[in-house]
């Protein structure tokens, strides 16, 4: 079953950016990381399922995340 994407994110350059040095920054918490990661992947227009298997995590945390940003 295909997950709805009711949230439509879309970034600016330099909220990408920023986001990508923190999906890459090794030194920080792994939440930090995933969630940058979640919002990147949603901007893409990547589906929530498919976010969820990729970074091995639950569509609801998925869906949380990008409910939230």
């Amino acid at each position: 079953m295909a997950s709805i994407r009711p949230f439509r994110i879309e970034l600016t350059e330099q909220q990408r950016r920023e986001l990508g040095q923190r999906a890459q920054a090794y030194t920080s918490p792994y939440c930090q990381v995933i969630r940058a990661k979640i919002i990147l992947m949603s901007a893409e227009g990547l589906a929530n399922n498919e976010i969820a298997a990729r970074l091995d995590t639950s569509p609801q945390v998925v869906h949380r995340w990008r409910k939230r940003f």
